[in-house]
């Protein structure tokens, strides 16, 4: 039965550990998830700003370039100049409202961007976290490591006390089929002198064997 119960809390020792394993596996999985993914989108957020300011500046340069061109062509066509202007001024009103999208973007950017050191913060407070889970997780082992141990010494020393019974209660039955063959002896008073017939074998060879032992000398 002691045998069996160890091996009852043998397997489910090891049942808790796989199960505490497989939950230490998921929260780390987890948390390195988590910070991949904000890493990703901090490094989005920067490519991003970095698009929008080289397509800012290409706009600028593309607007001034027109600008040149068209005032270019203005001179060249100064009979025209009042109509032409007019259809600059169209041409720099659609541009500047373009450029009013694309500070408005780069505003929203900007307030992102605030955003950025609360996400870094966030991203060493995970970082953090987790670095305390897996020192709790590696003690816990530790302790657990220790628990296995005391416990297969106890086991051990359960089963020399089981051994050192088991020689003790053979040694009572032996003394006490000793005892019971004086009684047979001398008649219930094991102190009065024993006298022995010729039997089969010597009468200190039949008080010294246990009765296994007689049973197997006089099948012989």
């Amino acid at each position: 039965r002691t045998e069996h119960d160890a091996g009852g809390s043998s397997g489910i020792n090891a049942e808790y550990g796989e199960e505490h394993e497989k939950r230490r596996n998921q929260l780390i999985i987890s948390h390195q998830q988590e910070v991949s993914r904000m890493e990703g989108t901090q490094r989005a957020l920067e490519e991003q700003n970095e698009y929008l300011d080289c397509q800012l500046k290409e706009k600028d340069d593309n607007i001034q370039m027109e600008v040149e061109i068209k005032l270019q062509e203005q001179v060249a066509r100064y009979s025209t100049i009042n109509a032409e202007l007019q259809s600059l001024r169209d041409v720099i009103d659609m541009r500047n409202e373009e450029i009013k999208k694309l500070n408005t973007k780069i505003k929203s950017l900007e307030i992102k961007a605030q955003d950025i050191p609360a996400l870094e913060k966030d991203l060493q407070s995970y970082k953090d976290h987790n670095e305390q889970l897996r020192a709790t997780i590696e003690m816990k082992t530790d302790a657990e490591r220790a628990l296995n141990m005391t416990q297969e010494s106890l086991y051990q020393s359960i089963k020399e006390k089981e051994a050192d019974n088991k020689n003790i209660v053979l040694k009572c039955e032996e003394l006490q089929f000793k005892l019971s063959l004086l009684e047979e002896k001398t008649g219930g008073n094991i102190f009065a002198p024993v006298s022995y017939s010729t039997p089969a074998c010597s009468p200190r060879r039949q008080l010294s064997e246990p009765p296994i032992l007689r049973e197997q000398n006089g099948a012989s």
